[in-house]
């Protein structure tokens, strides 16, 4: 994901745009800002309309169907929508802004060997977008009838693998709801090509199995390392997709043709012949994977992404920092040891309430004679978004904390060093001694005298 900052943030309804993130044929996609009472901020991603397109009717149309479909959907495996509005005569959706990666970047670096976490991690994934799946085709509308939405376009595009592990389903923008009305084809094939199933190649009414259909795709190609279906023509890639046999997964044990076996499924040409719902497709997975060890976790899925992708990330995070918190600076204080001691932030970062407070004799603590450093919260923060102090820390930005700088003890004159402390009170309390002994003696002498 890269980041296009704009030349100054540029207000659309209640959001303030920041950058952009992305075009399409019908909309380009923004990093944007909500701004609420009491300095509330939360980060979101605006999906807005072309201007050009707004007086066609056509694109106008499939803009409203894709903001009424996306009310209907609320499962952690599906990006959130927020909002559908208009602002100077132009529609736009508020999305949830995801923090991570798109499947493309993932897969190719996921190690071959050993295949154990090859297969655990696959399947983890797409096991949780079945899940995201199963909620579109079995959702339900307000009026209680079910409305079961057909994604038409389940590709490795529109996966996303989240800071926190999670995998969510994007852009149910070609989406369908199966209704009386809408079982018959439109006439128009939607999706990308090399993922579209037979059916919607032939224009034929689709169900649930499509979207089963290329997800499979997706795991294939995840597991094997190449593309299944594309070909260099569209015809090629139509003709692959309609009669081409699928290879077998590499390998030749039990464990292997197992999971072979649920892939070919999933793969029927035939819908009928195919799993019955995405749920079923994933507890088949979930089966057939058994003898490698359970789908991967969301926290396993987290871990292993930081791992290979961790300075991807953290490059993210710090982009996103830079741009969000506009470069400012530390705040200015009264206190030169303040500026002296504190920790640098990171571009774009402010430390909020940080303080050193030097104490005289009269306040020192015996464990800390002379001088005591009170930091009232040092939490590193940009507007809308807490960044954690260690790299991988789930459902924030994260960023690697700068070391802090050495104290130069003589910087802080007031400060006087716990042993010259201890040295100075033993001679105060030996002449204090001597004193109190002296005075003995003059007693004892005069004493005698007399």
């Amino acid at each position: 994901m890269r980041f296009e900052k704009l030349a100054r943030e540029e207000p659309l309804g209640r959001y303030r745009l920041i950058a952009r993130l992305g075009q399409g044929g019908m909309a380009e996609v923004f990093l944007a800002r909500r701004i609420g009472a009491g300095g509330f901020e939360k980060l979101v991603a605006v999906k807005r309309m072309l201007p050009t397109l707004s007086d066609d009717r056509r694109f106008v149309a499939m803009f409203l169907n894709e903001g009424r479909i996306a009310a209907q959907l609320d499962h952690p495996n599906v990006c959130h929508v927020y909002e559908l509005d208009e602002a100077d005569g132009t529609l736009f959706l508020a999305m949830e802004f995801l923090r991570g990666l798109p499947w493309p970047d993932v897969v190719p670096m996921i190690p071959d060997r050993p295949v154990t976490t090859l297969v655990r991690f696959v399947t983890g994934a797409i096991v949780q977008a079945c899940e995201g799946l199963h909620h579109a085709h079995t959702v339900v509308g307000s009026d209680g009838q079910p409305r079961p939405i057909i994604h038409r376009d389940v590709s490795p595009a529109n996966l996303f693998v989240t800071n926190e592990g999670i995998v969510k389903l994007l852009d149910f923008g070609v989406s369908k709801v199966l209704t009386g009305s809408s079982m018959t084809a439109t006439g128009a094939t939607k999706g990308k090509l090399p993922y579209l199933s037979p059916e919607q190649l032939r224009n034929l009414p689709v169900d649930a199995r499509s979207d089963l259909f290329s997800l499979a795709i997706v795991a294939w190609e995840a597991l094997v390392g190449r593309t299944l279906f594309d070909r260099a023509s569209a015809y090629e890639t139509t003709m692959a997709v309609a009669e081409t046999d699928i290879p077998a997964l590499p390998g030749d044990d039990a464990m292997t043709r197992r999971l072979d076996a649920v892939l070919r499924r999933a793969l029927a040409r035939d819908p009928t012949h195919r799993h019955r719902s995405a749920r079923e497709f994933a507890d088949d997975l979930c089966r057939a994977s058994a003898a490698y060890g359970r789908p991967m976790t969301a926290i396993e899925i987290q871990a292993h992404v930081s791992t290979w992708l961790g300075p991807s990330l953290l490059r993210h995070d710090r982009e996103l920092a830079a741009l969000v918190g506009g470069g400012r600076q530390l705040e200015d204080t009264s206190d030169e040891q303040t500026r002296l001691h504190a920790p640098v932030p990171l571009a774009g970062m402010r430390l909020r309430e940080v303080s050193i407070a030097v104490r005289n004799d009269a306040q020192a603590t015996a464990s800390m004679p002379g001088v005591a450093m009170i930091a009232r919260s040092d939490e590193l923060t940009i507007p809308g978004l807490a960044v954690a102090n260690t790299v991988g820390a789930p459902g924030v930005a994260t960023a690697e904390r700068p070391p802090r700088p050495p104290r130069r003890r003589e910087a802080i004159p007031n400060e006087v060093a716990p042993i010259g402390r201890s040295r100075s009170r033993s001679r105060s309390l030996a002449l204090v001694v001597i004193a109190i002994l002296a005075m003995e003696a003059g007693v004892i002498v005069g004493r005698l005298l007399a």
